[in-house]
C-alpha cells in the first residue's frame, strides 16, 4: 500500500498537488480509498472526504466552497503504474492543511474545518499513546467523511497496526478473519452500541472502545460492559475544529465507574494530554489543566474554519 500511495503521490504532485492545496477525494470505501488519502497527504496537500452518496446539491456546494485542485475519484491515474515508488521529499511546516472535513454548521449549512499538520500529529500521537489497541486491529466502519474515521484509520498506520475495512454488519467471513487476528480497536458513537450487542464478540475490541459524536449514557453502555469486562471504554469528546477529540473519561478495564452504572450521562471527561496551552472556550482565558468543563479545548489543535 506504501508503495502504491507514493506512486500516486508523485503523480499529484506533477499535477499540482503540493502544500496547502486541497484534492477532493471522491471514492467508495476500499482500499483504494486508502491509497488516495495517503497518496494526498504524501504530496503535500490536504484532503477533502466527499461521499458519492451525498445528494448533488451538498456535493457540488463542497466542491464550489473548497475550490480542489484536484478531484480524485480513482487511485488508478495514468501515468501511476510507471511511476517511482519511493517517499517524496516534501518540506511540509506544522500549520499546513492535512485534511478538510465539512460539517453541518451551526445554520445547516456545511462548513468546512481545515486540520493542519501540526494538530493531527498531537492527536494521532495521543491516541497511540493512550489507545494500546491502536497497536492491533482496528476495524474501521465509518465514512471518512466524519472525523471519528481519522482515529481508526491514521492511529494504527502509524504504529504498524492493521486497519480491517468493515461494515458493523454480520459477515461470516469477516467473523472468520475476527477470530483468527482479534479486533482490538474500535471507535463509533453510542448509537453503536446496540449493534455491537446485536453481532458475535469477535466485532467488539479486546482492548479499547472509544465512543464519541453523541452523549453516552450508562443505560448505553450497560449491556456491552458486561459482555466485554477487559476492555477500557473511553468517552472521547470534541468539536471537529479542536481535531477529533479533546476531552475523554476513560473507565478502566473490569470497572464500572459512577455514572457509567446508572441512566445518567458518562462523564465528558478532562482535557487531553496532548495539547500545550489550556483554553477555555467560553470566555477564551488560559484555563488550569484541572478544568473539566466540555467547553476547554485546547489551542495546540484548535483549528481554523471556513465560514
Amino acid at each position: 500500500m506504501n508503495s502504491r500511495a507514493n506512486r500516486l503521490a508523485r503523480v499529484l504532485a506533477d499535477r499540482g498537488v503540493g502544500p496547502e492545496s486541497f484534492v477532493a477525494v471522491m471514492m467508495p470505501r476500499n482500499v483504494d480509498l486508502m491509497v488516495a488519502l495517503l497518496a494526498v497527504l504524501k504530496a503535500g496537500g490536504a484532503y477533502v472526504p466527499v461521499d458519492p452518496s451525498y445528494p448533488k446539491d451538498r456535493i457540488d456546494f463542497m466542491l464550489t466552497d473548497a475550490a480542489p485542485v484536484l478531484v480524485l475519484e480513482s487511485a488508478d491515474l495514468p501515468g501511476v503504474d510507471e511511476a517511482d515508488d519511493t517517499d517524496l521529499d516534501v518540506a511540509l511546516l506544522p500549520d499546513h492543511p492535512a485534511y478538510m472535513i465539512y460539517t453541518s454548521g451551526s445554520t445547516g449549512r456545511p462548513k468546512g474545518v481545515i486540520i493542519s499538520h501540526g494538530s493531527a500529529r498531537h492527536y494521532l500521537a495521543y491516541s497511540t499513546d493512550t489507545y494500546p489497541g491502536t497497536h492491533g486491529v482496528a476495524v474501521l466502519h465509518s465514512p471518512i467523511s466524519f472525523d471519528l474515521t481519522v482515529t481508526g484509520l491514521f492511529a494504527p498506520l502509524t504504529v504498524g497496526g492493521t486497519v480491517l475495512l468493515a461494515p458493523l454488519e454480520e459477515d461470516p467471513a469477516v467473523e472468520e478473519l475476527l477470530d483468527r487476528t482479534p479486533c482490538t480497536f474500535l471507535k463509533a458513537t453510542p448509537s453503536h452500541l446496540a449493534l455491537l450487542d446485536a453481532l458475535p464478540s469477535a466485532f467488539s475490541p479486546s482492548a479499547d472502545l472509544v465512543v464519541g459524536g453523541e452523549q453516552l449514557t450508562g443505560t448505553m453502555l450497560s449491556t456491552w460492559r458486561r459482555r466485554h469486562p477487559g476492555a477500557a471504554v473511553v468517552n472521547e469528546y470534541g468539536p471537529t475544529e479542536v481535531t477529533v477529540g479533546s476531552v475523554v473519561y476513560r473507565v478502566a478495564p473490569g470497572r464500572r465507574s459512577g455514572r457509567a452504572r446508572c441512566r445518567s450521562a458518562v462523564p465528558s471527561g478532562t482535557p487531553a494530554c496532548t495539547r500545550s496551552t489550556p483554553c477555555c472556550g467560553r470566555c477564551r482565558r488560559a484555563c488550569p489543566a484541572s478544568c473539566t468543563s466540555a467547553a476547554c479545548s485546547w489551542r495546540a489543535a484548535t483549528t481554523p474554519g471556513r465560514a
